[in-house]
């Protein structure tokens, strides 16, 4: 599991506006000398994705620490209400297509899909060496990493189209937001790539220990979190500006945003001293405001 380490980090970028952002979180301190010993609640909760037929449906994961096995559930933010599709070891984030199926990555190195209703579960290639699959602009072909380090592109039933040459460099962490343009993050680095152009517009950078995770795009702003809480940066101004803070204590990641709910929805993992030797990790997924505040946890 993962080990929420305590970072100092520095901020730079070309405008750069930290406002009063409010610490929510106290620090862990240091451990007993051979580590902190961590302690689990019953399940972990990550990875989430919107319906993008409706924007009112949230795909996330549970998995119960007393064995590899994930569940993936659908929450209606109308009814406040989940339901459970699919039970198997999935690896990395569901992503869940207008066509009504849900692009997998199971614990076989493959990709598969799977209706949202939970029905045809299909397999979709067999090398055994694809990681990350999202969906394109479209939804008519995925994209999806190779072990060997290579970007490809594949039509909707699994077959190979191409390489896609030098798009690998800028991670897994990408979100398409029209057929030719994608926000995308690459450690301390967040920036626009243009498809056609191969082009890139970085937009601010960070330094130290704090890293860029998922960004999305709302409207002409990019929000993304790092390890000192929630950002976000005008495409066209460039200005980044500290929304939220966190700390070792309380981190964020696996973000999407509903335009129809304008809503974000992203895990947290809190972590709180338990004694002197023992450190109690739980994980949430929570639906937040654009800017950060009013967080409510939907997968309790």
């Amino acid at each position: 599991m993962l080990k929420i380490l305590s970072v100092i980090c520095f901020i730079v970028c070309v405008s750069c506006n930290k406002g009063d952002v409010a610490s929510k979180c106290s620090t862990i301190p240091n451990g007993p000398a051979h580590g902190w010993e961590y302690l689990y609640d019953s399940a972990y909760s990550y990875f989430t994705d919107i319906n993008p037929a409706n924007g009112t449906e949230i795909l996330f994961v549970k998995r119960p620490f007393n064995n590899g096995l994930c569940r993936l559930y659908i929450y209606d933010a109308v009814t406040r209400k989940s339901r459970e599709i699919f039970q198997g070891r999935i690896i990395f984030s569901p992503r869940w297509g207008t066509n009504g199926w849900i692009l997998l990555n199971l614990s076989d190195a493959n990709i598969w899909k799977i209706k949202d209703n939970g029905d045809s579960l299909i397999q979709l290639t067999f090398t055994g060496n694809l990681y990350t699959p999202s969906w394109n602009y479209t939804h008519d072909k995925f994209i999806a990493d190779r072990a060997d380090n290579v970007r490809a592109l594949y039509d909707e039933t699994g077959g190979f189209i191409t390489v896609l040459n030098g798009l690998y460099q800028y991670g897994t962490n990408i979100y398409f937001f029209n057929d030719s343009l994608f926000a995308y993050t690459a450690d301390r680095e967040l920036g626009i790539y243009n498809i056609k152009t191969l082009q890139k517009e970085v937009l601010a950078r960070l330094e130290g220990d704090n890293f860029f995770r998922n960004p999305i795009v709302r409207q002409e702003t990019v929000l993304c979190y790092a390890n000192q809480g929630l950002y976000s940066v005008n495409m066209q101004t460039r200005q980044l500006v500290h929304l939220t803070s966190s700390c070792n204590a309380k981190v964020y990641g696996y973000l999407s945003y509903s335009k129809h709910l304008d809503k974000l929805f992203v895990t947290q993992t809190t972590s709180s001293v338990m004694n002197a030797q023992s450190l109690f990790q739980k994980s949430s997924i929570l639906m937040v405001n654009p800017d950060g505040s009013n967080e409510v946890n939907i997968s309790q």
